[in-house]
């Protein structure tokens, strides 16, 4: 019987393996080990959910408000919610459920700017790429 592959079923994730080949003749004389190959699994990531999208924001007396569409076929579990005013990083402001689209940001201060963004996470806690970012003057 001639073989000419191999499937290693025993390989751990995350580890990288050497393989080399030699050959055997009809009279059990072996063959110098040919050059070596490394073959290896990554470690698998939790696919991301989707990232939401149409993100818009206007003032309200109460304070800024923000919309943005439906994150359609994700099944995801909530969203956090990102804001930030110029020279600091983001922050998360506040997280909502999967069925809002909407929050009103009642801390927003009077004559400030501020750039919002947002992520949805699924249950198993991965979180998406942040949207795209809006700016507004409160």
């Amino acid at each position: 019987t001639i073989n000419n592959n191999f499937i290693d079923s025993l390989i751990a994730s995350e580890k990288t393996y050497q393989y080399y080949v030699r050959t055997i003749d009809g009279y059990g004389g072996m063959s110098d080990y040919s050059i070596g190959v490394s073959a290896g699994i990554k470690k698998q990531e939790k696919p991301r959910p989707a990232t939401p999208v149409g993100l818009k924001a206007e003032t309200l007396p109460e304070g800024i408000f923000l919309s943005w569409g439906e994150t359609i076929g994700a099944k995801i579990s909530g969203y956090k919610i990102y804001r930030h005013e110029s020279n600091s990083e983001s922050q998360v402001v506040s997280s909502v459920k999967a069925e809002a689209t909407t929050y009103l940001d009642a801390t927003a201060k009077k004559g400030n700017i501020y750039w919002y963004s947002l992520s949805s996470e699924n249950a198993e806690k991965s979180e998406s790429l942040v949207s795209n970012e809006v700016r507004i003057r409160f």
